[in-house]
C-alpha cells in the first residue's frame, strides 16, 4: 500500500516535470493533454504498476494538491469552444423553420423546424423544397440576387404543397467573414410543432390526442373547414372539439388559445440552451436524425431525471444504457426501424448528464441510478424489458438486476463491459483507456482533474476530433466515424456528456472510479441471459484479455467480430436489436 511519502520514489526533476505538465494542460488542453498522458505514463506508470501488483493505491498529496490547483486554473481558462456558427444561428431561431442556402439555392444547413415543415436537410438541392416549379425557379433567382448583397432583405411568397397555405420567406445575406462563406439565411413564417409541446399541453390542460391535433392545426393556420375536411369530420364536430379545448384551457376565443399556445411554444423552444434541453437534432453532415424531445421524471427529492424515447413511443420496451460518453442516439436508419417495428427504446439519462440532477451528497450513485431506472419503468408502465448496455454501462445493468429481480429479461453488452480482473489487463489497454482506468483504480483523487481536462480538450478541438483521437488505435472504429449517418448519431447523442452547454466530467469521473472496482461477483451471480458483442479491436478487451474473461465468465454468450472496436453497437446494431427482441416480454 502506498504512503503519503510515496512521492519520494520520484526525483525532484520528475515531480517538477509532472507539475509543469499539469499546469500546461490546465492552460491549454488542446496543446498539452497528450503530453501529460506521456509524462504521466513515463514517470508515474511504473509506480502504478508496482502498486497494482501489490493491490495498493498510489498516494501522493504533493501531486494531488497541484492537481486540485490546476483544476482551478482550468476553470478560469476560456474554453474557446468550437461552435458551428450556422448551427448556433439556426438553433437560435427555433421553433421558426429556417435554413441557410448557398448562392445556387442548395441547402447548406437547416434547423429541426425546417426539417419537420419543409423536409429539407443539408445538401438538398432547391428542387427538394415543397413548392411548384415556377416558385422554385423564382426562389433560385432571389437567393442568387441576395447572395451578392452586403446587406438588406428580400421577401419571397410561396405556397406549401399543391395550392396549400401561403409561406413567406425573408432572405438575408450572411457575413462571409463570420459564417465561413457566401450564404443566405431563409427565415420562414412557419413554426414547427415540437413534440415537447404536445407533452406540455397534455400535462397542463389534460387535452386528448385528438384535441392536441386540433390545436396544432389552428396554430398552423388551418380553418375550421380545413380541419374538418382533413379529418373527414363534420364542421359541428370540429366546433364541439374547439369548444371543449377552450373550456379546458380557460381561454375565451381561438385567438386567445393561439396566444397561450405560442407562449408555451416559446417556453419549449428558443435559444440554444433550451434547444439542447429539448434534444432537437439540427441537420448537418448527414442530417438524417429526426428531432427527439427530452422528457423529465421528477423524483420525490426534487431531482430531475431526464430520459428520451427512440422508436415507437407506444411500442414494446427495450432499455438502452449509452455509456459514459452519453451516446443516446442511434443511427437514423436504426431509429426508423425501431419505430416501424414497434420497439420503444427507453434511454435513461443518469445523474449529472444533460439536465439530469447530480447525485445528492452522501448518496450512493449505484443506488440512485437503480432507483431512478425503477421509477422510470414504473412511470412508463414497463413491467420488464431487456437492456442493451454499451461497454462498462453493463455494471449498472447488473447492479439493477441484483437490486430489482424480475425487471430485466436479458442483458446485452456491446463492447468491453467487463470488470478489470488484474493489473496486466490494464496494461494491455490502449493508451487513452489505460490512462483513465488505471488512475481511476490507483489514483482516484487525481482522476477528476484528468477527466475535466479531457472534457475541456473535447470542447476545444471539437467532438469530431476528440472521438477520432480516442479511437485512433481502432481502424474499424475510425471507419465508422467516417460514415456520416453513424457519426451524426455519435455527435448528436453525446451532447449530454460534453457540449457547448454541458460538461458531465464530474459524473464521468465518479462512474469510471465505480466501474474499476471488482464487480465480478455481480456478473457471476446473474442468472439472466447474457450476450456480449465484442470486437477484436476493442481497446479495453484485446484478445488476450477476452480469453481470460471467457474462462472467468463461461455463462456469457460471446458474439465476436474481429473487424469491430469499442463502437461495435453502431456497426452491429441490427444483430443486437434482433437478439434483444427475443427477450421482449410477451
Amino acid at each position: 500500500m502506498g504512503t503519503d511519502d510515496e512521492r519520494g520514489r520520484l526525483s525532484e526533476g520528475q515531480r517538477a516535470e509532472i507539475v509543469t505538465s499539469l499546469y500546461d494542460t490546465a492552460l491549454d488542453p488542446s496543446l498539452h493533454y497528450e503530453r501529460l498522458i506521456d509524462v504521466w505514463e513515463e514517470k508515474v506508470g511504473p509506480i502504478l504498476r508496482l502498486d497494482g501488483e501489490k493491490g495498493g493505491e498510489f498516494l501522493d498529496t504533493f501531486l494531488e494538491d497541484h492537481a486540485q490547483r490546476a483544476a482551478m486554473v482550468l476553470d478560469r481558462t476560456p474554453a474557446e469552444t468550437v461552435v458551428n456558427p450556422l448551427h448556433a444561428l439556426l438553433n437560435s431561431l427555433l421553433p421558426t423553420a429556417a435554413f441557410v442556402v448557398e448562392p445556387d439555392g442548395t441547402v447548406r444547413q437547416s434547423n429541426a423546424a425546417a426539417i419537420s415543415v419543409f423536409g429539407v436537410r443539408g445538401g438538398d438541392a432547391a428542387d427538394a423544397l415543397p413548392f411548384d416549379a415556377d416558385e422554385i425557379e423564382l426562389y433560385r433567382t432571389e437567393v442568387q440576387s441576395v447572395a451578392g448583397l452586403a446587406a438588406g432583405n428580400r421577401y419571397l411568397r410561396c405556397h406549401l404543397g399543391d395550392g396549400g397555405r401561403v409561406v413567406v420567406f425573408r432572405l438575408s445575406p450572411l457575413d462571409p467573414s463570420r459564417y465561413g462563406g457566401q450564404f443566405v439565411l431563409a427565415i420562414s413564417t412557419e413554426l414547427a410543432w415540437p413534440e415537447a409541446l404536445s407533452i406540455m399541453i397534455k400535462d397542463a390542460f389534460q387535452l386528448t390526442s385528438a384535441e392536441i391535433d386540433i390545436v396544432r392545426g389552428l396554430v398552423e393556420g388551418q380553418t375550421i373547414g380545413a380541419l374538418a375536411a382533413s379529418r373527414e369530420r363534420s364542421l359541428e364536430t370540429i366546433r364541439t372539439q374547439v369548444k371543449s379545448i377552450l373550456n379546458k384551457t380557460r381561454t375565451k376565443s381561438q385567438a386567445d388559445l393561439l396566444r397561450v399556445t405560442l407562449n408555451l411554444m416559446d417556453m419549449v423552444g428558443g435559444d440554444g440552451d433550451r434547444t439542447a434541453a429539448r434534444g432537437l437534432a439540427v441537420s448537418g453532415a448527414a442530417g438524417q436524425l429526426a428531432p427527439v424531445p427530452f422528457q423529465t421524471l421528477w423524483r420525490p427529492d426534487g431531482r430531475r431525471a431526464d430520459y428520451v424515447v427512440l422508436g415507437d413511443p407506444a411500442g414494446r420496451p427495450i432499455i438502452f444504457m449509452p455509456m459514459k460518453y452519453g451516446l443516446i442516439r442511434w443511427p437514423a436508419v436504426a431509429e426508423a426501424l425501431a419505430r416501424r417495428n414497434g420497439y420503444k427504446v427507453i434511454v435513461p439519462i443518469r445523474p449529472g448528464y444533460g439536465h439530469s440532477s447530480p447525485v445528492p451528497r452522501r448518496a450512493s450513485r449505484v443506488d440512485v441510478v437503480s432507483d431512478d431506472l425503477l421509477a422510470l419503468m414504473d412511470h412508463l408502465a414497463v413491467v420488464a424489458a431487456p437492456v442493451i448496455a454499451l461497454g462498462p454501462d453493463s455494471f449498472f445493468a447488473y447492479s439493477f438486476a441484483r437490486r430489482h429481480p424480475g425487471r430485466l429479461t436479458a442483458i446485452l453488452i456491446c463492447g468491453g463491459g467487463f470488470p478489470t480482473l488484474s493489473h496486466i489487463q490494464l496494461e494491455r489497454m490502449s493508451k487513452w483507456h489505460r490512462f483513465v482506468r488505471a488512475n481511476a483504480r490507483y489514483a482516484p483523487k487525481i482522476l477528476p482533474f484528468l477527466i475535466k481536462a479531457g472534457f475541456s480538450l473535447a470542447r476545444r478541438i471539437g467532438k469530431a476530433g476528440f472521438v477520432r483521437l480516442v479511437h485512433q488505435n481502432s481502424p474499424n472504429d475510425l471507419a465508422l466515424c467516417d460514415t456520416p449517418e453513424i457519426f451524426e448519431a455519435l455527435l448528436t447523442g453525446s451532447e449530454i456528456s460534453f457540449s457547448d452547454w454541458h460538461s458531465a466530467h464530474e459524473a464521468f469521473a465518479e462512474e469510471v472510479i465505480l466501474q474499476q472496482q471488482d464487480w465480478s461477483e455481480l456478473m457471476s451471480a446473474c442468472d439472466l441471459p447474457q450476450i456480449v458483442f465484442i470486437g477484436g479491436e476493442d481497446p479495453s478487451a484485446p484478445p488476450e484479455t477476452l480469453a481470460e474473461i471467457k474462462k472467468v465468465f463461461p455463462k456469457l454468450h460471446y458474439v465476436e467480430d474481429q473487424h469491430a472496436g469499442e463502437l461495435i453497437f453502431f456497426k452491429r446494431w441490427r444483430d443486437v436489436l434482433a437478439e434483444a427482441v427475443q427477450y421482449l416480454p410477451s
